[in-house]
């Protein structure tokens, strides 16, 4: 078994009700973040999956909207 949580499924331009790729997968007491769009933090804490452990970072591409929430994801990680 395994849950997805969608954080942001919007192509480069985000709208008032969808953000940038993002998409956190949890199976067998891993966490893994497919894509990290700008503003993912945010959706992490929106979903309520929070800022807990993450063993993996899997990019699908590098494209922009893809990847640049990953320096403000590690900052806060490393906070933590």
């Amino acid at each position: 078994m395994f849950d997805l949580t969608f954080l942001g499924t919007s192509a480069s331009v985000p709208s008032a009700d969808r953000n940038h790729p993002g998409l956190l997968v949890e199976a067998g007491g891993h966490r893994i973040m497919v894509d990290c769009g700008e503003g993912t933090q945010r959706q992490l804490l929106r979903s309520g999956a929070g800022f807990r452990r993450l063993d993996r970072l899997l990019l699908t591409h590098g494209h922009f909207d893809h990847v640049l929430g990953i320096p403000g994801l590690f900052s806060t990680l490393r906070l933590r």
